[in-house]
């Protein structure tokens, strides 16, 4: 029977004495030659008869050590491309013997090779390829895996405030602030032994708040994020995860709005009701300014009464100069950029008239007007914002020859005046002045 060496002590014969002898050097350990002598117990004698000592030899073998290298995803082991290959080498007394690992041609799926491991899927090396590693009797008849890994590449996505500095743009776990916004990476996972590698990773996107407490009737809106500066478009939904397969750069998207409100207060009961009308435009975009102003209808129909109608609006109370629409046109389209308040401007639906009588006087000559010798004259005005007076200028009198103007009077045999020529009169209705003089 073949003995080979194991490294330990070895019985190199199946027995060791027998009735009639002994042996002696029947134990090895080292690879090699052994002399074997059998020597008789006394009262014995071999089957030729003869009774001296008998030698014979025996040997132990050289251990070869297998071992087995499986490619494991890799092209090839030193160009052979068969899913196992194996190396030996022999041992004799020492306790180790040398063999060369393959060398891995790795797939282009994992192009880096890492090296040897006892276990499939281990990731990591337990030797080098293509080098020179000592072996034990333990080694053998053990198989050995190539490792091979890709590299990703690292995916990093900027989030650039893009101007918004009255937002809020929030830093997520693993992503890091920075003067332009927020910076955030990721790293597809490995692939091992020729597996397809990820090309992608997942990112989640920072969050965008506008002010916590803006101005009144302001309004501050998020689109998103945007592949572009000022596209003014969502591409990419703020805390939301992506996975992404390459590097890039998004731009926070946002947009403001101001409203304008427009009271208008008709005059009635002391302008106790009024309506809201008014307009909303985008503002801003991105913190950059856009529209200044909106377009709305302002006004409205406040009904009037017998005596006086809306003939416009205007921001002060009693002023009877439109600021807004024309008599006629109750409810004007305006462009707007603030908040304001109009008030209904009324007018009498009839005027008032003063008639002066010239009661002998030579002519009177009206404000703004002419000399004019007819026997009368009339001058009329309207009230407004329903005040009962509105106000007329006395006309300037030119008295008869030999006579002086005093004025006016109700009554056309009156003495004295009571109203002086060219001033004015809080009128309140129809009336006749008459012009009085005094011989001089």
């Amino acid at each position: 029977e073949e003995i080979s060496y194991n490294g330990r002590e070895q019985i190199l014969t199946s027995k060791t004495e027998d009735t009639g002898y002994v042996l002696s050097g029947y134990m090895g350990t080292i690879a090699g030659e052994y002399t074997i002598t059998a020597t008789l117990k006394k009262g014995y004698s071999w089957s030729d008869e003869s009774t001296g000592v008998h030698t014979f030899e025996c040997s132990i073998s050289p251990k070869e050590i297998k071992v087995h290298f499986n490619r494991n995803g890799s092209i090839s082991q030193d160009g052979n491309s068969d899913n196992t290959i194996t190396k030996s080498c022999f041992i004799s007394s020492e306790t180790t013997c040398s063999i060369k690992t393959p060398k891995i041609v790795a797939s282009s799926n994992t192009p880096n090779v890492i090296g040897y491991s006892k276990v499939v899927s281990a990731h990591t090396k337990v030797w080098d390829h293509n080098t020179f590693v000592d072996v034990t009797i333990d080694d053998d008849e053990t198989t050995y895996y190539a490792q091979t890994k890709n590299t990703p590449s690292v995916h990093t996505i900027t989030f650039n405030k893009n101007g918004n500095s009255e937002y809020e743009i929030d830093i997520p776990v693993g992503c890091t602030s920075i003067s332009s916004g927020v910076i955030c990476s990721c790293v597809p996972y490995t692939a091992f032994n020729g597996s397809a590698p990820d090309t992608t990773c997942s990112i989640t996107s920072p969050s965008i708040t506008g002010p916590t407490n803006p101005p009144k009737n302001h309004y501050y809106h998020v689109t998103g994020w945007s592949i572009n500066s000022s596209t003014h478009s969502n591409n990419w939904t703020p805390n939301t995860s992506i996975d992404i397969s390459t590097s890039g750069t998004y731009y926070a998207q946002t947009y403001e709005e101001v409203k304008h409100e427009i009271w208008c207060y008709c005059r009635a009961n002391d302008f106790e009701t009024g309506v809201a009308q008014g307009c909303t435009r985008v503002s801003a975009y991105n913190g950059v300014s856009t529209n200044s102003k909106c377009y709305t209808g302002v006004g409205t129909e406040c009904g009037g009464n017998y005596d006086f109608y809306t003939v416009g609006w205007s921001k002060s109370k009693n002023s009877t100069t439109n600021d807004l629409g024309a008599e006629g046109v109750t409810i004007d389209f305006i462009y707007v950029n603030a908040d304001a308040t109009y008030y209904e401007i009324t007018k009498s639906r009839f005027p008032i008239t003063y008639t002066f009588d010239k009661n002998g006087a030579t002519s009177q000559t009206p404000s703004g007007g002419s000399a004019s010798t007819a026997s009368t004259i009339t001058q009329s005005c309207y009230r407004y914002n329903n005040s009962s007076t509105c106000t007329i200028r006395s006309p300037i009198i030119t008295a008869a020859t030999g006579y002086t103007a005093l004025g006016y009077n109700t009554s056309s045999t009156a003495t004295t005046s009571q109203w002086t020529e060219n001033t004015l009169m809080n009128a309140s209705s129809n009336r006749t002045w008459y012009a009085i003089s005094k011989k001089n």
